[in-house]
């Protein structure tokens, strides 16, 4: 019987945790592997580290744990950043994800 799909997005958690640059490759190469096409050429993008810690800046992730070159993410800012960049492989804008992080 094959995984559920919950549970190989929870196999992910034994990377943890990961440098900024780290995360992006990870995230990057699990987007690509899913196969959703992107509608736009900012969707199209993988993830960078500068990428990570703009999002940081203009809070659709969380903080990461340290700072400079020692701060480190989790599997949460993990789950962040994966939904940031399939919603807008989806066709969301960041200003519209921005709106639902801080609706909840």
């Amino acid at each position: 019987m094959a995984d559920s799909p919950l549970a190989l997005l929870r196999a992910h958690a034994r990377h943890a945790p990961w440098n900024a640059r780290g995360l992006a490759a990870h995230v990057a190469a699990l987007v690509d592997s899913a196969g959703v096409r992107p509608t736009n050429a900012s969707a199209r993008a993988a993830p960078s580290a500068r990428a990570v810690r703009f999002y940081v800046a203009n809070s659709l992730m969380d903080r990461p744990h340290g700072v400079g070159t020692s701060a480190t993410y989790n599997y949460r800012h993990f789950l962040q950043l994966l939904s940031i960049k399939l919603r807008q492989r989806e066709g969301s804008t960041l200003e519209g994800i921005n709106r639902e992080v801080q609706d909840t």
